[in-house]
């Protein structure tokens, strides 16, 4: 049987590394900007600021500010 769990995990802990990385590359302006952008997405979205998101609601707010940023 498969570990689902480790794998779930490990896949979930890569993610956030991408998305930390990606985040970190940015300029301190644009690491503002995307902060902004997050907010205003999940409050339009869900209604709810970024800290009462679950994990796939947070995806996608990082998803879709990320695409704002990436030529």
């Amino acid at each position: 049987m498969i570990a689902l769990i480790p794998m779930a995990c490990a896949l979930l802990a890569g993610g956030g590394g991408v998305g930390l990385f990606w985040y970190y590359g940015l300029s301190k302006q644009e690491q503002a900007e995307a902060d902004r952008m997050a907010c205003q997405v999940a409050n339009e979205l869900y209604n709810a600021t970024v800290d009462q998101l679950t994990s796939q609601q947070m995806h996608r707010v990082h998803m879709l500010v990320k695409s704002r940023f990436v030529d």
